[in-house]
């Protein structure tokens, strides 16, 4: 992931860089491949939208990847997006699993054995 401060790289930018550059694609040319229109290329590249299910699926069959590649791209921006609005927050508001075993909300007493695992629980 990115530095705290540093702003996280768009599918977009791997689109560009990686994709189209090397096989000096340009926005047209790649949209006609896909059967999509330009314009949701040229909102890809330019950050301003995300890369969708649909859009992940012509992206690999075309450039012979896999559509997890160009979801986990978008994921990995949008988590750090994110993590980059929300991180500080949630490590201030939120508690743990950890704390509520230290303290439950409802104060009831804590218990002294962990259940145990799924797996032997009764159905």
């Amino acid at each position: 992931m990115s530095a705290p401060d540093e702003k996280p790289h768009h599918p977009g930018e791997t689109l560009a860089r990686r994709f189209m550059e090397p096989n000096r694609l340009g926005i047209n040319q790649l949209a006609r491949a896909l059967a999509v229109p330009p314009n949701r290329i040229s909102a890809i590249l330019s950050g301003q939208r995300s890369i969708t299910a649909d859009t992940a699926l012509r992206l690999a069959r075309f450039f012979d990847t896999t559509a997890l590649y160009w979801m986990n791209l978008q994921a990995r921006y949008d988590l750090a997006l994110t993590q980059q609005v929300l991180g500080e927050e949630l490590r201030t508001t939120l508690s743990t699993l950890k704390d509520h075993q230290r303290t439950p909300l409802d104060n009831s007493p804590v218990a002294e054995t962990a259940p145990p695992p799924l797996s032997e629980q009764a159905p």
